[in-house]
């Protein structure tokens, strides 16, 4: 079996993902666990890419909010499940290419806002509140 064979996903290519790699490391001081960080480093492997949505395992802390940080200090933004999982946007990444991510507990949501779409007829219906 091929490295990548289990992470096909239907209707992609084969081999989208298999150089997309992710390792998550903790970087806790010990007695700190207010003071968490993680790193989450994404290799892009062989290939280029672009806009690759990427989900990997949150820390098992019982903590409900995460702050993800990109180079620079860019935040990015995340969508937590609640099964533990977390999703996020690779933006351009370059083949052989390492990027490493900051992940932090928040204290509370960084957004309060929520959005919806619904179509009737002819028309959508948009609306966004909390900006």
């Amino acid at each position: 079996m091929k490295e990548h064979d289990n992470l096909q996903n239907p209707g992609q290519p084969p081999g989208f993902f298999a150089g997309l790699a992710v390792a998550l490391g903790l970087g806790l001081a010990l007695g700190q666990a207010g003071a968490a960080e993680y790193s989450l480093r994404v290799d892009a492997g062989q290939h280029d890419r672009s806009s690759s949505p990427l989900t990997f395992a949150l820390p098992e802390l019982g903590q409900e909010h995460w702050n993800l940080t990109g180079p620079g200090d860019q935040a990015v933004a995340i969508q937590a499940d609640d099964r533990g999982l977390a999703t996020f946007i690779v933006g351009k990444l370059a083949a052989f290419k390492t990027v490493v991510y900051r992940l932090t507990p928040a204290a509370k949501p960084t957004k309060t806002s929520s959005a919806w779409s619904r179509e009737m007829g002819d028309c959508v219906y948009r609306s966004v509140t909390g900006r």
